[in-house]
Formats: structure tokens, C-alpha cells, sequence
């Protein structure tokens, strides 16, 4: 493959002093670092100068600007300014030669990662953080290539939407959770969701429900920072065969007990690949290349979850704090959500400020920590608030507040869950052990919504 190609950069430059229309289709593919030469780049950028301001693109315009520019005699003289004019028999093959063009420039970039990697490799104090660079300057070229696409027209887009919503397409996720996902429409791609509360609220019980009920359709990626791998499979043993967690850690299982394992074992090997990951010490970084290759290998890759933010080891710059870290770590993570296609939920702590608040416990977006960054780049923040946990008498035990605080797409608000301790799981609602026979439409905070024929299913997920 060439890695220079001079003769089609002389015929785009040509065609474009020659043919305004040439111009145009030219500057939607091609930018003045895409040319080898440098006075290639020069001659493109006086091009679009001229087009820019208004003026009619000619050999005396162009000879103009960049005489202005002091750089007549650098590029050549007006002699190479009509010698590139006179060598172009016909501007009807100009989107042919900018792709060529594009193609070589591609190529040096390619070859340059190439070249680079040794001494990269060499000088790198952290082979993870250089296989990221690599990675990121591929995806980069990637990317680059996918700006030459013929544009969409609204119209187009819009008959492609039409479509979706007559046939009820959707590429989001449902949590298992029937007002929670009525509120946010479930989970989409390429968003960040933060889950946050104080110690002992129920996270990462919520996480791992959430993630269980997405493995039904599609494959799911789980980062446990806290918990064991062990750990995090017996919670879901115990949640999905309804035995309490204590029985499970004391091994006071009896035959009927077993009979529910075998019969959750059975019902968890039927989900689609549920990967837990649970290596201490894991950075950003790492969890976006973990990331890549789950996508590498599991292309309708459904969610992922990170338990917690306050546990990844990213480590600050010259001149960072608190803030600007948590800022590019969440920052990170949007961005790979948006590379990757998928919603990636983070689990985050809150501060101490809504345990020492003797009046009001509820959590606030001003309570996340660094809550600037990660209120910045969330698409979703919830939280969760559970008033026993508070008052021991209150008349709402066993029910968990889940507020919904930020929704860049959407309505805000809370709806309440059925917290099961002896579970480590959360249910939707259901009052004394019976499903009430639910209204045809239900009235919430967030306006009328009509009611799921299925509206409550027996287990807390499904």
C-alpha cells in the first residue's frame, strides 16, 4: 500500500481551482494534514479561505490569499498554481482522487503506529497503559475512516425511526424493575449510568439484579472491586433460589434448600454469558480494554457494571485532585459507553453529609463525591434511600426509595421497590404477599402511563 500518492494530491488541488463544485466534495472527506506535501496543505487551506469569506475560488483569488500569506514563493510560484490548474483533463473523478489521497494518509498513520511501537514499548512503565495508547490510536483511524460516510438526510433518518416505532424496535434494555424502567425507558447504549447511596444501602444488590435480568437477553459484564467472585455468586445463588444468604455462609442448607439450588443453577445456566471479573487494583484503562475484548468476543454485549468508582486505581497526574481524577476517570467511562455501544452503570459512594443531616437523609445530587464530574457526565444518576435504615420504627420498612435525580433524556423522580434483606435482592412492589389487581393506567409523578398487561412477575428480575 502507498503511503504517498502526489499525483492525486495535485489532481484535487487542481480540480478545485478549476471547479467550485469540485471544492465541496472535496472538504467533506479531506483536511489539510490528510496531504503528504506541505505546500499541498498550504495551497488547500488558502482553497477554502477563499470559499470561506465568499469570494469566487480562481487562479488570481487563490494567488491573492496567499501572497497575503507569504508564502507564494514557498509553494512554487502562480507557475505550480496553474501548472496544478492546466494538469486536470476533467473534475468528474475529484471524489476518486480525494479517496486516494485519504487512503495514503491513512496508510502513513498506520505505518507510523507501527514504527513507533518498538521504542513505545521501550520507554512504557506500564505495558496496559501502552496496549491502551495503541488502542486508542487504531480506534482513532477507525473512527477517521467512518467521517468519509455519505451523510444521512433527516429525511432518511426519520423514515428509519418511523419504522422502529411501528414495529416496536427498541435497543434498550429493560432493568427488570416495572416502574423503574417506566421512568427511564430502560437502559441505553453509549450511556452512563451512576448508581450511588451510602454504605449498606443495597447497591451493589441492586447491580447485580439489574445485571442478572439484562443476561436474559444478552450477554453482560460485571466488574466486582469489592466483592469476590465466590461472594458475588452465592448472593446470586441465594437470590435466584430464594434461600437466605445466612444459610448459604453457614452451611445450614437443607434437602429442600438443595432442591431450590439445583433449580437456580438450572435457570442461571440458561442466561446469556454473565462474565464477573473481581482483579483488584483495576484502573479505567483496564476496564475499557477488558471492555473491548468482551465486545471483541460478544458483539450484542448488553451492559456494563463496575462496583464501585471509589475502588478503581487510577492514579492522579502532576497537579491533579480529588475532582479533576474522578473527572477523567468518569469521563473514561462515558466515553467508552460511547465507543462500545452499550450503557455502562458505576456504582459510586455518597458523601457523609446525609447520615450527620439529623432532618433530611434523602440524597441530592450535591451529595455524590466530586459530584461536579460525575453529575457532568452521567446521562443517569440514581440513588437509592431506604427509611429504616434511618428509623427503626419507620412505616416504610422493607420498601427502598429509588430516585431517579438526573435523566438527561427524560423525567426525574422516585418510584419504590420491595427491599428483601434475607435475599440481598429488591422486588417490585406487592402488598402482603398479593399482587393487587392493577388500574389500566397508572398515575405516577411522571404522568400517565399505561400498565404492562404482565405488570408484576413472581421473581423480583424476570
Amino acid at each position: 500500500m502507498q503511503i504517498q500518492n502526489l499525483e492525486a494530491e495535485q489532481a484535487v488541488l487542481g480540480s478545485m481551482i478549476i471547479d467550485a463544485g469540485a471544492i465541496d466534495q472535496v472538504t467533506a472527506v479531506l483536511r489539510p494534514d490528510h496531504f503528504h506535501r506541505e505546500v499541498h496543505r498550504e495551497i488547500f487551506s488558502a482553497i477554502t479561505e477563499v470559499r470561506d469569506r465568499g469570494s469566487a475560488v480562481d487562479l488570481i483569488t487563490l494567488t491573492d490569499e496567499i501572497t497575503k500569506r507569504g508564502q507564494l514563493e514557498e509553494i512554487g510560484g502562480i507557475a505550480y498554481l496553474t501548472a496544478l490548474a492546466a494538469a486536470v483533463p476533467t473534475t468528474a473523478n475529484v471524489a476518486d482522487y480525494a479517496k486516494l489521497v485519504r487512503d495514503t494518509c491513512v496508510a502513513r498513520r498506520l505505518s507510523a503506529v507501527y514504527r513507533s511501537g518498538p521504542t513505545k514499548l521501550a520507554e512504557a512503565d506500564d505495558i496496559h497503559s501502552h496496549l491502551d495508547t495503541v488502542q486508542q490510536e487504531l480506534l482513532k483511524l477507525s473512527q477517521d475512516e467512518a467521517l468519509t460516510e455519505e451523510p444521512r438526510r433527516l429525511v432518511d433518518v426519520i423514515g428509519d425511526r418511523l419504522q422502529a416505532y411501528e414495529e416496536r424496535q427498541t435497543d434498550a434494555l429493560k432493568t427488570g424493575f416495572l416502574d423503574l424502567d417506566v421512568v427511564l425507558s430502560g437502559l441505553h447504549p453509549g450511556d452512563l449510568v451512576v448508581l450511588a447511596a451510602r454504605p449498606s444501602m443495597g447497591k451493589t444488590s441492586l447491580a447485580r439484579a439489574i445485571i442478572r435480568h439484562v443476561a436474559t437477553k444478552k450477554p453482560a459484564l460485571f466488574f466486582s472491586l469489592e466483592m469476590s467472585l465466590d461472594q458475588q455468586v452465592d448472593m446470586l445463588l441465594a437470590t435466584e433460589a430464594r434461600i437466605p444468604t445466612a444459610m448459604l455462609r453457614n452451611r445450614t442448607l437443607t434437602e429442600a434448600d438443595w432442591v431450590e439450588i439445583n433449580k437456580a443453577i438450572a435457570r442461571l445456566g440458561d442466561l446469556k454469558p454473565l462474565i464477573i471479573v473481581d482483579r483488584g487494583g483495576m484502573t479505567t484503562t483496564d476496564v475499557r480494554a477488558w471492555a473491548r475484548r468482551m465486545k471483541g468476543r460478544h458483539p450484542d454485549l448488553g451492559l456494563v457494571a463496575i462496583d464501585y468508582l471509589g475502588l478503581l486505581a487510577d492514579k492522579p497526574e502532576r497537579g491533579d485532585n480529588l475532582d479533576t481524577l474522578i473527572g477523567r476517570m468518569t469521563r473514561t467511562l462515558k466515553q467508552t459507553a460511547r465507543e462500545l455501544n452499550v450503557p455502562i452503570m458505576v456504582l459510586s459512594q455518597l458523601n457523609r453529609r446525609v447520615d450527620r443531616d439529623f432532618k433530611e437523609h434523602r440524597p441530592g445530587l450535591a451529595d455524590l463525591r466530586s459530584s461536579g464530574n460525575i453529575e457532568q457526565d452521567a446521562d443517569v444518576v440514581l440513588f437509592i434511600y431506604r427509611d429504616e435504615y434511618y428509623d427503626p420504627k419507620s412505616d416504610e420498612k422493607g420498601i427502598a426509595e429509588i430516585i431517579v435525580a438526573k435523566h438527561r433524556n427524560g423525567p426525574t423522580g422516585t418510584i419504590k421497590l420491595k427491599w428483601l434483606p434475607e435475599y440481598a435482592t429488591f422486588a417490585n412492589l406487592e402488598t402482603h404477599g398479593r399482587t393487587p389487581e392493577p388500574p389500566s393506567v397508572r398515575q405516577t409523578d411522571f404522568g400517565l402511563h399505561p400498565k404492562p398487561k404482565k405488570w408484576y412477575e413472581e421473581r423480583p428480575t424476570e
